[in-house]
């Protein structure tokens, strides 16, 4: 069945809508303000501040004191991951275990060794 022409609506082209006035209520004490997103940068990560970190000292590097302190307790209180967070201030208790674990202990085998082929030969 054909459809009767004269049943179409005719389409009207699009407007934009005028432009509001500013009122009273639009004032810049208002309660909510617009803060802009941050940019994303050339490589499209959005740039954010660096955290501040909680304790500075948690982040200088290792020195043969804090080695000592941590052999001193280790010989003392074990090995144990929760006897170690008192074990060198200033460090928490995984940093404490990942040093004993990754760097003490190796260096104490290797000297172990070392010692061990002298006295053999």
């Amino acid at each position: 069945m054909p459809r009767d022409k004269s049943s179409k609506t005719e389409s009207k082209p699009y407007t934009r809508p005028a432009k509001r006035e500013p009122s009273a209520s639009d004032s810049s004490e208002s309660e909510f303000k617009h803060t802009p997103k941050p940019k994303p940068s050339k490589s499209g990560s959005v740039k954010r501040e660096p955290k501040e970190p909680k304790d500075s000292s948690v982040n200088r590097p290792w020195t043969g004191a804090d080695y000592l302190a941590l052999l001193d307790h280790i010989l003392e209180h074990g090995t144990s991951k929760a006897n170690l967070a008192d074990a060198v201030p200033g460090r928490t208790k995984s940093q404490a275990y990942d040093a004993w674990r990754r760097r003490a202990l190796p260096c104490i085998r290797t000297a172990l060794m070392a010692k061990g082929n002298k006295e053999s030969k």
